[in-house]
C-alpha cells in the first residue's frame, strides 16, 4: 500500500508523489486508483489502479545518495551493446527506460551518445527515435538525481562529471 505524500519512482513517469487514492469511473467501471502526480510535471495526474500488479511492478522507492553514488562508481565502465535491426532496438531501449533501473538509463544514454558522436563524425545524425530515447533517458535520470541530491535538473550532468572523474 502506498502512503499518501511518499515520493515514488513510477516507470517512465520518473519521480512521482502519491496523493492518495481515488474512486473513478473509467471504461464505465468504477474502481480504486493510485493518484500519482510527476513531481517535475506537476500539472499531470496519472490513475494507478490498486489491483493492476503489471502496473504496480513499475513503482519503485526513490534511489538513495548512497546508491547515486555507487552508480556513479559502477559508470565509467557501462555501455549497452548497440542493436540492430531498429525495431529491436527500440524495443529494448522502451523497456530499459520502463524498467527504472537508473544503471541500465546511464549505460543507454552513454551508448546512444557514442553513436551520436560516431554519427556526427561522418556527417549523419541519430534517428528520430533514438534521439528521443536520449532526451528521455537523461529526462529521467536528471529528474531522480536532482530530486535526490536537491539540486536542479540542469546541474546533474556537471554532478555526474564531477563524480566520475574522481
Amino acid at each position: 500500500m502506498l502512503t499518501e505524500g511518499s515520493m515514488v519512482y513510477y516507470g517512465i513517469n520518473g519521480v512521482c508523489c502519491v496523493m492518495g487514492t481515488v474512486e473513478e469511473k473509467f471504461d464505465g467501471t468504477l474502481s480504486r486508483y493510485y493518484e500519482l502526480h510527476p513531481y517535475f510535471r506537476r500539472s499531470e495526474v496519472i490513475y494507478l489502479p490498486e489491483n493492476n500488479e503489471t502496473l504496480l511492478a513499475r513503482l519503485r522507492p526513490l534511489l538513495s545518495r548512497e546508491d547515486i553514488a555507487r552508480i556513479l562508481e559502477d559508470c565509467p565502465q557501462v555501455k549497452c551493446p548497440w542493436v540492430e535491426p531498429e525495431p529491436v532496438r527500440r524495443d529494448a531501449f522502451k523497456a530499459i527506460l520502463r524498467s527504472g533501473d537508473q544503471l541500465e538509463i546511464i549505460r543507454l544514454i552513454r551508448t546512444l551518445y557514442e553513436r551520436k558522436m560516431q554519427l556526427t563524425a561522418c556527417g549523419k545524425k541519430l534517428r528520430t527515435s533514438d534521439t528521443a530515447f536520449l532526451k528521455d533517458a537523461e529526462r529521467l535520470l536528471n529528474e531522480e538525481f536532482a530530486y535526490v541530491l536537491e539540486i536542479a535538473p540542469a546541474e546533474v550532468p556537471a554532478y555526474i562529471r564531477a563524480h566520475i572523474a574522481e
